[in-house]
């Protein structure tokens, strides 16, 4: 049973390195379109359109007492947010988005979710690099993944074996 575990963790630590470099960020986001925000009591705009590649959102609160974030969401991913914007406060972040249907949500206002439309084509590949850092990322993270397996390894071993001292 407890190799399952470590095969399970290994599994988990590769899935967690994916969505990491699946997140889509700024950088190559050298070129990237503007969207305002604006946070009020009535809550999510109802519905923002852009055209795919590098987005920034640029967030401010102008005069929300019960909403004080806003999300752009894939389904039930939160792909990037802006929060603890309390009256007055503003924000910003970069996606880079491929064409598509994105909710996006305010909690605590009247309307909670709205729409983001994206359409067309755009640039959706890093810039050389971006991608070089996201490469230098990735074998970080294979490195301290397998690490992770072969120190769980000798833990689950030591426990297997009735070593508790040694766990």
């Amino acid at each position: 049973m407890l190799p399952t575990f470590v095969i399970g963790l290994r599994e988990l630590a590769t899935m967690a390195a994916l969505l990491l470099l699946a997140v889509p960020g700024p950088a190559g986001a050298a070129k990237a379109k503007t969207i305002s925000v604006r946070l009020t009591n009535d809550g999510c705009p109802k519905q923002l359109k852009t055209v795919a590649g590098p987005t920034t959102f640029k967030v401010k609160n102008v005069d929300a007492d019960a909403v004080s974030e806003f999300e752009v969401l894939s389904g039930d991913r939160v792909l990037g947010e802006k929060e603890n914007l309390s009256s007055g406060l503003s924000g910003e972040f970069t996606l880079t988005l491929k064409a598509g249907s994105y909710t996006t949500y305010c909690p605590g206002g009247e309307r909670e979710r709205g729409k983001l439309v994206v359409s067309g084509s755009g640039d959706t590949q890093l810039a050389p690099e971006g991608q070089a850092a996201v490469d230098q990322y990735r074998a970080y993270i294979q490195d301290q993944t397998a690490q992770l397996v072969a120190t769980t390894k000798v833990f689950t071993d030591a426990v297997a074996s009735g070593e508790v001292d040694a766990a």
